[in-house]
């Protein structure tokens, strides 16, 4: 069979998987899929970002996988606000890799709930309660302080598993910044958590695909910032950071191997040369000029105008798009990659990948929730995982 033949072959069963991983989970479908993950487990080739020659689509790299195939891997997880979807998409998610080892992290009381509720784990994957919190005290939808001091404990030890090389990378459901706050947590929310445990400064990106299976890649330069603080945030050294990880990550991690960049402008048309604002002319020209001349195998461009970046004529030129802030780029990456993207934090010590989407309070306990977001997050965590071992 030839390349492209088996590279359609692989793209096809994974998206018959995804298809059919929506809905409730019933016994038989959880058979039939985790057969089929089995199987693609055995024959798959790993979908790492890079870069072909001649080509912007993805570097197909060759797993050698067989019956025998041994999990070489240890992924930690967390099941995020026991008030949320968390557990349920967490614990629907890993049935779906037998293959992989996992060490769950969560509150005791909620881990054994959610057992019962949603069925025995396999032995693939070892349970790490850390604190306890009485079910009777937390009610389904709710923002409660109690579940986001848990939250944040399991967070935190997860964390310290994987500094302390037991794990390999960190998969964490979604929490609520407005329970960590309740309980008095000052970390806003995952990223900044990971990176004050790490000492680094992290960089928050976005993975995903769209539609028709193209890549899509967002980095952000601000986080969680109120929007009257973005412009101040927009300076120099941030930003020469923010591409340093940015760009260490995209090869070292992802490998590629000339990285195309294009850097977002803060204003509407980018500032159109200082009559819209200052900060494109002042300082986003000035510092990317400057990386363009200490990357030389790296294409950046830029300030681009935020409205035309992502039409296709434009976006299929890079790799990545740089943001400068929260919805600047987020809005257009969920409507495009249909629920279906993660979160991965860039610049620390270990791969940290996460859901793109929140607690959905409002279906929590209702078994409405979709794991499709979650069980990508997973994906990519294994597969980043063996390829650094490689």
């Amino acid at each position: 069979m030839s390349r492209s033949a088996r590279e359609g072959t692989t793209a096809f069963r994974r998206e018959d998987a995804r298809q059919n991983l929506s809905g409730t989970l019933r016994k038989k479908d959880a058979e039939e899929i985790a057969e089929i993950y089995r199987r693609i487990a055995r024959a798959r080739l790993c979908s790492i970002p890079g870069r072909r020659s001649g080509t912007t689509g993805l570097t197909k790299i060759p797993r050698v996988c067989s019956d025998s195939h041994k999990p070489n891997s240890v992924t930690a997880v967390t099941i995020g606000d026991v008030c949320g979807i968390g557990p349920e998409v967490t614990f629907r998610a890993l049935t779906r890799f037998p293959e992989e080892r996992f060490l769950l992290f969560g509150p005791k009381t909620a881990l054994e709930t959610a057992v019962e509720r949603y069925g025995r784990l396999a032995r693939n994957i070892a349970l790490r309660p850390v604190g306890d919190c009485s079910s009777g005290l937390f009610e389904c939808g709710r923002v409660e302080a109690a579940a986001g001091r848990a939250s944040f404990e399991a967070v935190a030890a997860a964390a310290r598993s994987v500094l302390d090389g037991e794990a390999e990378a960190l998969v964490t459901a979604p929490i609520s910044k407005a329970a960590w706050e309740a309980a008095g947590i000052k970390d806003p929310g995952h990223t900044e958590l990971l990176g004050r445990l790490s000492k680094a400064q992290p960089v928050m990106a976005f993975f995903g695909r769209d539609a028709s299976g193209t890549p899509w890649r967002i980095a952000l330069l601000t986080i969680h910032s109120p929007l009257r603080r973005v412009p101040e945030l927009v300076e120099k050294e941030r930003l020469v950071r923010t591409l340093e990880i940015v760009v260490k990550e995209m090869r070292d991690r992802f490998g590629f191997v000339t990285p195309r960049l294009a850097v977002l402008g803060l204003n509407p048309h980018a500032g159109e040369k200082g009559r819209i604002g200052s900060e494109e002319k002042e300082i986003l020209e000035p510092v990317l000029g400057e990386c363009r001349n200490r990357w030389r195998n790296v294409i950046i461009e830029g300030p681009l105008p935020a409205d035309t970046a992502f039409t296709e004529r434009v976006r299929r030129r890079f790799d990545l798009v740089v943001g400068m802030y929260h919805d600047q780029v987020l809005p257009v990456f969920k409507a495009v990659t249909g629920g279906t993207g993660v979160n991965v934090t860039l610049g620390l010590p270990f791969l940290r990948v996460s859901p793109d989407h929140g607690t959905a309070f409002d279906i929590a306990g209702k078994g409405e929730a979709d794991e499709s977001s979650m069980v990508s997050a997973i994906e990519w965590a294994v597969e980043f995982s063996e390829r650094r071992r490689r």
